[in-house]
């Protein structure tokens, strides 16, 4: 999914809906567009700052500072390097539980 493409999911659930008995409040693909920027810039700039994310029943995003002197495999020549300084961390996501078993849930009944 594109970040245009999760603007579109997130303006066609939250848009306002016709009827008198509806209590959403209109919001424009610009609008939507503005939160989708606002979230994405947070976690952004959270990571940046070194604080974990934690949404429940989604999962956990944070920052991983490996030690110094650690080592990569080089994927052409299949040795092992230094890790270069400027990637001495790293972005990583662990899934919640829900998640996995949401996601092997649908695995299994596309199957």
């Amino acid at each position: 999914m594109t970040k245009q493409e999760l603007v579109e999911k997130f303006w066609g659930t939250y848009r306002m809906l016709e009827g008198p008995r509806s209590r959403r409040a209109p919001i424009s693909r610009t609008q939507a567009g503005a939160i989708v920027d606002t979230v994405l810039d947070t976690v952004r700039e959270t990571l940046e700052g070194g604080e974990d994310i934690v949404i429940p029943r989604f999962g956990k995003f944070f920052v991983k500072q490996h030690p110094e002197g650690s080592m990569v495999m080089d994927i052409k020549s299949k040795a092992k390097i230094p890790r270069p300084p400027d990637r001495m961390k790293t972005v990583r996501f662990k899934p919640s539980r829900q998640l996995v078993e949401r996601v092997n849930a649908a695995v299994t009944t596309a199957s």
